[in-house]
């Protein structure tokens, strides 16, 4: 059976890995928007938006993950200290 401190450390680094992708989806949401700034066409900007939205979608619960895994990581940091 794995250990909490294990399993932290694995979503650790798996939430490294994924921040280099996470930053790759701003930077594309970032192009969405400034097309949607000079786009005359109304399904071009349409279009964008749906792809905007769904990056900051991704990007939301990227963050959420994020947080959870930070929470986790101090309760565990807590329960460590509890124990000394």
């Amino acid at each position: 059976m794995e250990k909490p401190i294990e399993k932290i450390k694995q979503l650790q680094e798996d939430a490294d890995k994924k921040r280099k992708d996470l930053m790759i989806e701003c930077d594309m949401l970032q192009g969405e928007i400034n097309r949607m700034m000079v786009t005359n066409d109304h399904e071009d900007l349409l279009t964008m938006f749906a792809y905007a939205h769904h990056r900051l979608d991704k990007i939301y619960w990227q963050n959420k993950k994020r947080i959870n895994l930070k929470n986790l990581q101090e309760s565990e940091d807590g329960n460590d200290n509890q124990h000394n």
